[in-house]
């Protein structure tokens, strides 16, 4: 290192830096004052005029993110945080992989799957993240209870004046409140009892281990606008049509029938907000799900958010108390 780079070094931020390249682009200071008046060196000033190296370009390998793919990390990470369901190290790791995947980039990390180091240079990157232990609930803590219903709906209320516009008109209009839920039909139901000679030691009867089942995703509003259903169904290709006698319903596919992500984006993009506008119900609308990682990913945060509606998770552990379409649409099936 130059006795000039050791001299300036970590004596400016990149805010700085974009600053004094304006002034001395724009002629109000020249390349050798700035570097005397601000502490940066001349030739750091000379090759972002130049055009050379990125204001913010980092020295060391090339980062597998860019800046604008890590700020997204960033602010979905916040975002999570604020309506009370914060992600973990592992979670955050596992969308930097996605992103990869999806890029087709290929990166030293085994499997593109980022380690430890990667993991804590991000956080050195980003100091506005912190890793917190959160606090262990024994079973008793756990339960719900009306304290928690309570805090539930202040914090709510607070996020909608806060951070969302127009947040409490939303709140006054039943129109714009959705709430979407799912729930699964195990095709291999569990075994029922059976009748045999008494002390029999051991008792078979024949059924399968296959946990593939069919995923119904249901959403309506608080007046009674109801969502064409989404209805995941095990396989891929089909010989027969899954929806006959039910076209209105939207048909979704995955290997063992569950929800995954990609789909409920899906459905967001192409069913669940069409309706909305083809309804001409105003924007932004709220819609509640619950905290399923599929619900709250990365794609599907940032969705919603350029999308103008707004996502927002039922207090954990509550659905039996909370979750209508829990208590009062599914409930009826067995």
């Amino acid at each position: 290192m130059s006795k000039e780079k050791k001299k300036y070094k970590q004596n400016y931020n990149d805010t700085t830096l974009e600053m004094v390249v304006q002034l001395v682009k724009d002629g109000g200071i020249s390349m050798r004052k700035a570097a005397l008046a601000y502490g940066i060196p001349r030739s750091t000033i000379q090759d972002k005029v130049n055009g050379r190296t990125e204001i913010a370009a980092r020295s060391g390998p090339k980062p597998v993110l860019s800046t604008t793919e890590e700020a997204r990390i960033v602010e979905w990470c916040l975002e999570m945080a604020k309506i009370g369901y914060p992600r973990t190290r592992f979670e955050l790791l596992h969308i930097v992989k996605k992103i990869l995947d999806d890029d087709g980039r290929q990166t030293k990390f085994r499997d593109n799957l980022p380690g430890k180091d990667w993991y804590y240079s991000f956080k050195s990157r980003h100091p506005e993240i912190s890793e917190r232990t959160p606090n262990d609930l024994g079973k008793e803590r756990a339960m719900v209870s009306p304290f928690k219903i309570k805090k539930w709906f202040e914090d709510f209320t607070k996020y909608m004046t806060e951070e969302v516009e127009g947040g409490m008109d939303i709140l006054k209009d039943p129109s714009r409140l959705y709430n979407a839920d799912e729930s699964g039909f195990p095709l291999c139901p569990k075994t029922s009892k059976v009748l045999t000679m008494r002390g029999s030691k051991q008792v078979y009867n024949f059924s399968s281990s296959d946990k593939t089942q069919i995923t119904v995703l249901a959403c309506t509003s608080a007046t009674a606008h109801y969502i064409p259903p989404m209805i995941v169904y095990p396989g891929v290709r089909f010989k027969y049509n899954p929806l006959e006698g039910f076209e209105d319903a939207i048909l979704g596919r995955s290997i063992n029938g569950w929800m995954d992500s990609d789909l409920f984006l899906t459905w967001l993009r192409e069913t669940f907000l069409p309706h909305i506008k083809a309804r001409k119900v105003s924007l932004p609308v709220v819609l509640f799900v619950d905290g399923h990682s599929t619900h709250i990913s990365l794609e599907a945060n940032e969705f919603s958010r350029r999308e103008n509606f707004v996502m927002y998770c039922l207090q954990q552990h509550a659905s039996h108390i909370m979750q209508q379409l829990s208590r009062f649409m599914f409930v009826f099936f067995p």
